[in-house]
């Protein structure tokens, strides 16, 4: 996998793609919190709130929270994620080419992944 890099040599910046020509206005982050405010996001469910309430409490490392989120957000950068965004790549799943490749097929239901795990499993139970 690569990416494609451009053939211009502009240096990178910061832009804030709400606004046409990629500046804040105060204008446009009203506008952005307003349009916000009218969407009904499944997040503002109160079991989904007690549920990441419960996450964000438990004692675990700060970046598998973080995966955890990014995971129910779907922002993993799979290949049909990338392709979404415009990345030239082929969105069929990496290990086993059958299917395109979605957060949850790519973590949980790949069938050359669970052969992977099954691996690592008894080289764990061997280990003992």
């Amino acid at each position: 996998m690569w990416i494609i890099s451009s053939n211009f040599l502009l240096p990178d910046s910061i832009t804030w793609h709400y606004e046409g020509k990629g500046n804040y206005t105060a204008k446009s982050g009203y506008w952005l919190c307003h349009s916000m405010e009218a969407k009904s996001y499944p997040s503002s469910n109160s079991r989904l709130v007690k549920w990441w309430t419960c996450m964000l409490k438990l004692k675990i490392p700060l970046k598998v929270q973080v995966f955890v989120w990014k995971t129910c957000q779907d922002w993993i950068p799979t290949m049909s994620n990338l392709t979404w965004m415009g990345i030239k790549a082929d969105n069929r799943c990496l290990r086993c080419e059958n299917s395109e490749e979605l957060t949850l097929r790519a973590l949980w239901q790949c069938q050359k992944l669970w052969k992977i795990r099954a691996g690592w499993h008894s080289k764990k139970a061997s280990n003992r």
